[in-house]
């Protein structure tokens, strides 16, 4: 049985397997036709986290597949210590062909893969988002046309946004660079282990700014979710408070604009208003 909790527990042929799949069904479609590949087949999503993208992109997928969703709450599955968090994962999955949750805390989404008996996705943890990036990739490879020689650059903090994205490049061959103040860098030991399982990928040890990259991703918490997608809260560091929207999209320059961790709050008079509606250039969509 395979899960998608992480993308370190994946392999690169996983990994492409599932963007060849995601390519050969958009084009599918987009001409009209929707494969009934899950037909009968229950989902079942366990939110702590508020969300608007990433339920509708579920709820969307299974159901132009031919499935159905179940949407609980953190609160209505138990999760507060109503119940052992291995029984609440084994009547869920009793119930469920597929459970995506999005959570908190890492430990739950692995509890639930030991648990539930059933295929498990990490929809979002304060330690990666997974399909988000597996979405960026594949904007990056439709707007390119290919992964070969490219290099990502990352504005924002190293949350769980930008732990995901620096896997997948390593996985699809492309450098990662990232651009931050030193003290929301990610952890060394999550560095040493990337460089590791992927020794030719760019860190957030590369020295080279992260900006002039062919594809830019902005991912500050201020953009990634009502209290952050990595779980900080507040205002954004220091290196980048003032920035209107979360990210300095007038001062990213690349080839086809930059990928951006919506949502992102309304521009500040003055400010850019990519992603608002009167775009200065094209924002890549996450897919």
């Amino acid at each position: 049985m395979r899960h998608l909790t992480s993308l370190f527990d994946l392999s690169t042929d996983h990994v492409r397997e599932i963007l060849t799949l995601a390519r050969e069904l958009k084009s599918r479609l987009r001409r009209g036709e929707r494969p009934q590949l899950l037909a009968g087949h229950v989902l079942t999503q366990v939110f702590e986290k508020p969300s608007l993208r990433t339920r509708l992109s579920f709820d969307a997928a299974i159901m132009q597949l031919g499935g159905s969703s179940i949407f609980l709450s953190g609160k209505d599955a138990g999760f507060e210590g109503r119940e052992a968090v291995s029984d609440v994962a084994r009547v869920i999955g009793g119930y469920s062909d597929i459970i995506a949750l999005r959570t908190y805390k890492q430990s739950l989404v692995e509890d639930f893969a030991r648990w539930s008996g059933k295929p498990v996705i990490n929809g979002l943890s304060n330690d990666c988002h997974p399909c988000q990036a597996l979405a960026d990739a594949q904007t990056i490879e439709e707007a390119f046309g290919s992964f070969s020689g490219l290099r990502v650059a990352y504005i924002g903090d190293g949350n769980n946004v930008a732990v995901s994205l620096a896997e997948v490049c390593g996985h699809l061959g492309m450098s990662f660079s990232m651009g931050t103040p030193p003290e929301y860098e990610f952890p060394r030991p999550f560095v040493e282990r990337l460089k590791q399982r992927f020794p030719p990928a760019g860190t957030a040890g590369d020295e080279r700014p992260a900006s002039g990259g062919e594809a830019c991703r902005c991912g500050l918490h201020r953009c990634v979710g009502q209290h952050g997608a990595g779980g900080r809260e507040g205002s954004p560091p220091e290196g980048l408070r003032g920035v209107p929207g979360g990210c300095r999209t007038d001062e990213v320059r690349a080839p086809q604009g930059p990928l951006h961790a919506l949502p992102a709050r309304p521009p500040r008079p003055g400010s850019d208003r990519r992603g608002h509606g009167r775009p200065a250039e094209p924002v890549l969509p996450t897919s």
